[in-house]
């Protein structure tokens, strides 16, 4: 196996060679080393990110500045239900203006809803739907917080645990 991959090695080092000195029909060899360099590559300039700046601060009024433009959106919902957000009124119907500042981008939290269970359920109703539940953006109930953060606490006082038996060695 050896001897046959010293033979490929060596009739592929021939081949390629042999490009180098067999003449074509005008007598010059098929490859020459000048064939082979690479190609020039540049790249583009970079825009001028000032000046973009600067074009898009002309399209303000005179005398407001950059951190005085408000973004006005219009929002509503349909009759599924579903909250909509555009920058055009609703076409079908009245929608509510807010007006957004683009150089924010704090978003206040907000008190979590109070669970309400529907009567003749419990909390740990197996029945309960989904949909009847008050849910997080996540996804969770808000009645397992206090559960779920006592179990941070007990994982936390674990590791503390085990970091000290650690520290005595």
């Amino acid at each position: 196996m050896r001897l046959f991959v010293k033979f490929l090695m060596a009739g592929l080092v021939l081949g390629v060679g042999g490009l180098f000195v067999i003449k074509d029909m005008d007598g010059r060899p098929l490859l020459r080393f000048d064939d082979l360099r690479w190609p020039a590559m540049s790249l583009p300039e970079p825009p001028n990110v000032k000046q973009l700046f600067t074009k898009a601060d002309d399209a303000l009024p005179p005398g407001k500045s950059p951190q005085d433009r408000v973004v006005k959106v219009y929002k509503w919902k349909d009759a599924k239900g579903v909250w909509h957000f555009s920058d055009a009124p609703n076409p079908q119907g009245a929608s509510a203006t807010l007006d957004v500042d683009p150089n924010t981008n704090v978003v206040p939290a907000g008190k979590p809803a109070e669970s309400v269970e529907p009567e003749g359920r419990t909390k740990d109703d197996p029945s309960q739907k989904a949909e009847d539940m008050a849910v997080t953006p996540k996804g969770m109930p808000h009645g397992r917080v206090p559960e779920i953060m006592e179990q941070t606490r007990d994982i936390q006082r674990r590791l503390d645990d085990k970091a000290r038996t650690l520290d005595q060695f």
